[in-house]
């Protein structure tokens, strides 16, 4: 409290943004939806941050923009939104890709919150990135991660709720849709500029988060949940996108060139029930890549963490002693601080 009074009060740093509220019986509680900061944006004049430009420039905005799209026609030549801008619905160079993103928090007391933003795919890129280009120089079209910046300027949030309010019968479903509702207008109607009468849209491609929440947002049949506990454990599957960890396809084979899991992509629906994201524009047929697993869970906390630890334990083999003698010679803690990495 005393710190939103600070920011608010002292500090004048909250933005004109009105809330939006959505009732589930004779609950009430509140949103920020997505045309009130799209209006906030373009109107301000600060559309750029979403294709990761620090100041407005009009023309290299719509450059990028209109590169992005040209880059993700040929990368999913069917999807939707290429027929909608093929029939005139809106224009690429002045659409935004957004993704929507969910996942828990913590606030006082280390109380559960789930929060909920949408972000754009565009950005400003990485820390790697960003010293790579100190060295060979900025380039006029930047197609960049969405990585560096501070995130009350790079996610634009949506809702914020506490866990017991979540775990109240309608609520969760009542946010997703609202999301929903928000993202199929901007695509359709968009918001127009107050001066130059210019009209931006903006795409919801996808849905991210850690495994938890894509599970509950998508309704799926297959996720973590039913990784095999024993022996005799029948497979169910546990990737909503292919059939791994069904019989006789096994999902562990990193290891291989051609996974067997790789033909049964996009065979089964993985849906309990059609989740409310399938209305957003997507590849006919492959509904379930718009529950997209993120960079920072996959990579981060997963597959690249365990890589990282199986690689400095296999390195401290090279030295005597034991365990805690052999990670100390091996000083990674201070290569990385030396290095910037930590």
């Amino acid at each position: 409290y005393k710190r939103q009074a600070l920011l608010s009060k002292k500090f004048n740093l909250t933005l004109p943004l009105e809330l939006s509220y959505l009732t589930v019986g004779e609950l009430k509680f509140p949103v920020v939806s997505l045309t009130e900061w799209a209006g906030f944006l373009v109107n301000r004049n600060c559309f750029h941050i979403l294709v990761g430009l620090l100041q407005p420039d009009p023309a290299r905005e719509r450059a990028i923009l209109k590169s992005f799209w040209t880059s993700f026609a040929e990368v999913h030549p069917g999807h939707e939104i290429l027929e909608h801008f093929a029939q005139g619905r809106s224009r690429p160079e002045f659409t935004a890709p957004l993704l929507y993103h969910g996942d828990e928090g913590r606030g006082k007391r280390r109380q559960a919150f789930l929060v909920c933003n949408f972000h754009s795919m565009l950005g400003r890129g990485t820390v790697a990135s960003r010293a790579k280009q100190k060295v060979t120089g900025g380039t006029y079209i930047k197609l960049k991660t969405n990585f560096l910046g501070h995130s009350l300027t790079t996610r634009y949030i949506h809702a914020a709720l506490p866990k017991k309010l979540v775990q109240e019968p309608g609520i969760f479903e009542a946010v997703m849709q609202h999301a929903v509702d928000e993202s199929t207008k901007m695509l359709h109607t968009g918001v127009v500029h107050p001066y130059t009468g210019e009209r931006f849209w903006m795409a919801t491609l996808g849905v991210v988060g850690d495994w938890m929440f894509l599970h509950k947002a998508g309704k799926l049949a297959r996720s973590f949940n039913n990784v095999e506990k024993h022996a005799s454990h029948v497979g169910k599957g546990l990737c909503h996108i292919c059939q791994a960890g069904q019989p006789d396809v096994p999902w562990e084979g990193l290891h291989l060139r051609a996974p067997p899991w790789v033909p049964t992509m996009h065979v089964e629906d993985p849906f309990k029930a059609p989740p409310c994201f399938l209305s957003l524009p997507k590849v006919p047929g492959q509904g379930a890549n718009i529950f997209r697993f993120d960079v920072f869970h996959t990579l981060h906390l997963g597959l690249g963490k365990g890589f990282v630890g199986s690689a400095l334990a296999m390195l401290s083999d090279t030295f005597r002693g034991n365990i805690e003698t052999r990670f100390k010679q091996l000083d990674f803690i201070s290569w990385a601080k030396s290095a910037k990495k930590v």
